[in-house]
């Protein structure tokens, strides 16, 4: 079942909703993450995988200085939510900033679980695949 066959049944279903929107980020399609982070975050103001991608769209839309601040303030009072890191540390390499994506990275691979993403910052930290910003 699709993920909007999902909704359609469940209109509240968070989980799918945040995996849609995630797509929707990594898409490029801001206007309709918009409006669906807009719609789960009514539901649940404080799910912090929500309040992450609302950071990543301020982002995407040149809000730089916002979006950081916003995911200092979920990773200070989340320490363990490995998207706020892994964000936290892709706008940092956007921005040329090697010492917070570092930190950011290091923490991610301590709290997020095994798998391929987990693997792939492992390697770029340890020199393999992205190059680290100069």
């Amino acid at each position: 079942m699709s993920w909007i066959a999902r909704l359609k049944e469940n209109p509240q279903d968070l989980e799918t909703m945040s995996k849609l929107i995630k797509r929707l980020l990594r898409s490029q399609m801001f206007k309709e993450a918009e409006i669906l982070i807009q719609r789960a975050r009514a539901i649940d103001s404080k799910r912090v995988d929500l309040r992450v991608y609302e950071a990543v769209l301020m982002s995407a839309r040149g809000d730089q200085e916002t979006a950081n601040q916003s995911l200092d303030a979920l990773v200070s009072a989340h320490p363990d939510a490995e998207e706020a890191w892994f964000f936290r540390g892709m706008l940092a390499m956007q921005s040329g900033k090697a010492e917070r994506m570092r930190e950011s990275f290091e923490r991610f691979i301590v709290v997020a679980p095994d798998g391929p993403k987990k693997e792939r910052i492992r390697r770029m930290l340890n020199g393999g695949g992205i190059q680290m910003p100069k």
